[in-house]
């Protein structure tokens, strides 16, 4: 799951100016605070609040049925259909309506979700699950093994499910029916005694991980081959929470629309819920920004949202601040593979050991303090080794490469370009200044040279014109599952969808495709490493940290907890509120 790319300051400063035009859910001097942390960090006074849970501790506090949880959205919505979720507002909400076979709890173990449970074949290649009796879509529809097959093949076809597709190929009969050779898929099967049946071509360790995943969500397959895809316009799931309405102007004067899509929606709770109804009535979510057409009133996001997502857990005081304990992401720095000379690993492992990482990060205070990466793999990942990071900064070392490469001191070496906004907007943003200002310091000091590349906030660095210049880029990619495979694969295969900077090398493709197949958990670990070692010596991208995830919650909120993989994967059947705090009806 991804936010795509961060552009350094540019992605920053985009999304702050953005923010500055059309907001009126927050101060403007507060807004570039906010917003600058848009896809998702992590941290939080932890004194303040061990103080705060011990006292509330001492309450005993009762769940209370009621209210609605105002969820402020700093990304546009795009989709409610699960196979073509990729960002992390879409799978948010793909996480509330529908259900998957099993899922992940917030300490990431498997639990059973519509299927009460599961048996594996010897072999490791075959899954058996039942479903619930009492596992029934928002319209009382009870859910059949047909709707299971319904909805991978889905998963399957052609210009759907295109991030995730290499995980579902697997599937026995996967790669004939995504071709249109065959109008099945043979590892696909609804058995009686309301039982599905998945069938992988090898043992596949990851399986119960991928089928826990935002993709794997079960829909109703008559209602939406009746619809087309007009069913994802009011979808019908099975979630704690199902489909109210969009949020319109007649609702809200400022509600801003991207793409058709009005930003904002009401979810409510599903009374027949198997797991139990949700404490909350609603939830609402809601972009922080009006239309540009809107003229009324600003009002200050403190007032209609119930949570807000950032670093800055100094502003609203008396707000109580969270973190996710661990979080499983990495931030990296990339520029094309492909561009000569940067296609040489020796002038990209120059670079790498050129940058400071630790000043990088503590430039900005967004970043200061925390960890610098070691590797790709971050902590929290079963089978993960902490290890020193192999590049800490060595300009003896990185003149060295340059040499070997044939660009002693930098002689000869075309600059990198960094992309950053107008002086009258970049200016605004100290923090991205002073991380640039220390990126272009560092490299000068072995003769690599950036140049600062003034571009459209809006710019898309996929156009032709950008396809063959060595543009540095930021970007962050969110676990969709705990495993090495899902930063590894997505990232670094020659097919991998997440691999944007032309990273190839044939024998990290072939010892990823064997690591599928292989069911001894130290030997998989053991490739898994080797895999890393090959990557980080080859320097494809400079891994700077792990992320970072904060939160600031209103008083009155209870039961919102964090997990490793991140806002989408945030519990909200479990949220409930006190009655003290404003009146809860005031929606955004």
């Amino acid at each position: 799951m991804t936010e795509i790319a961060e552009s350094s300051s540019l992605e920053n400063t985009r999304r702050r100016q953005n923010g500055r035009k059309r907001a009126w859910l927050i101060p403007v001097a507060l807004l570039a605070l906010f917003l600058l942390t848009a896809f998702a960090t992590r941290l939080v006074r932890k004194t303040t609040l061990d103080a705060r849970i011990a006292a509330a501790d001492k309450l005993v506090e009762q769940p209370i049925q009621g209210g609605v949880f105002r969820y402020p959205l700093l990304l546009p919505i795009g989709t409610l259909d699960p196979a073509n979720a990729i960002f992390t507002v879409d799978v948010m909400l793909v996480q509330q309506l529908y259900d998957g076979l099993i899922a992940f709890d917030e300490h990431l173990n498997i639990v059973p979700a519509l299927a009460k449970f599961w048996e594996i074949s010897p072999d490791g290649k075959t899954y058996t699950f039942e479903l619930r009796d009492d596992a029934r879509f928002h319209n009382g529809r009870r859910v059949t093994p047909e709707d299971c097959v319904f909805s991978f093949e889905r998963l399957l076809s052609k210009g759907l499910n295109e991030h995730n597709y290499s995980y579902f190929s697997r599937i026995e009969g996967a790669a004939d029916f995504h071709e249109g050779r065959t109008r099945d898929v043979k590892g696909l099967e609804a058995l009686d005694g309301n039982r599905f049946r998945i069938t992988f071509v090898t043992p596949f360790v990851p399986a119960l991980s991928v089928l826990s995943m935002y993709s794997s969500k079960i829909l109703p397959k008559e209602e939406l081959l009746e619809q087309g895809a007009a069913f994802f316009e009011a979808p019908v799931g099975t979630g704690a929470f199902q489909f109210s309405r969009w949020i319109e102007p007649s609702e809200d004067p400022g509600i801003p629309s991207i793409d058709g899509v009005w930003q904002g929606i009401r979810l409510e709770a599903n009374s027949q819920y198997f797991d139990g109804r949700p404490h909350l009535d609603a939830v609402v979510l809601r972009a922080i920004w009006n239309s540009n057409e809107y003229e009324g009133e600003a009002l200050p996001l403190h007032d209609v949202a119930d949570c807000l997502q950032t670093n800055e857990v100094e502003h609203y005081a008396d707000w109580i601040p969270l973190e996710a304990e661990r979080f499983l992401a990495l931030r990296y720095l990339y520029f094309p593979n492909h561009v000569a000379p940067y296609d040489d690993s020796k002038v990209r492992l120059a670079i790498n050991y050129a940058l400071d990482k630790r000043s990088f990060l503590d430039a900005d205070r967004v970043t200061e303090g925390i960890p610098s990466a070691t590797g790709v793999v971050p902590p929290g990942i079963p089978g993960f080794i902490p290890k020193e990071s192999h590049f800490e900064q060595n300009l003896d070392k990185a003149r060295m490469l340059l040499a070997e490469a044939g660009y002693p001191e930098g002689k000869g070496l075309p600059p990198l370009e960094l992309p950053v906004l107008p002086d009258s907007l970049y200016v605004r943003d100290p923090g991205s200044v002073a991380r640039d200002s220390c990126l272009v310091a560092c490299l000068s000091k072995v003769g690599v040279q950036v140049r600062l590349l003034k571009t459209d906030p809006f710019i898309n660095f996929e156009r032709p014109e950008y396809k063959d210049r060595a543009v540095v880029r930021v970007n962050t990619w969110y676990a969709d599952f705990p495993d090495p495979d899902n930063f590894l694969r997505p990232l670094f295969h020659s097919d991998g969808p997440l691999n944007k900077f032309g990273y190839s090398n044939p024998k990290v493709d072939q010892l990823l495709d064997q690591v599928w197949s292989e069911t001894s958990y130290t030997k998989r670990n053991k490739l898994y490493h080797h895999i890393e070692e090959i990557i980080l010596e080859d320097s494809p991208i400079i891994p700077t940290d792990y992320g970072r995830l904060r939160y600031l919650l209103r008083p009155n909120v209870r039961g919102f907890t964090l997990t490793p993989l991140g806002s989408p994967y945030i519990q909200m059947k479990n949220i409930w509120l006190t009655q003290e705090g404003p009146a809860n009806e005031v929606e955004l």
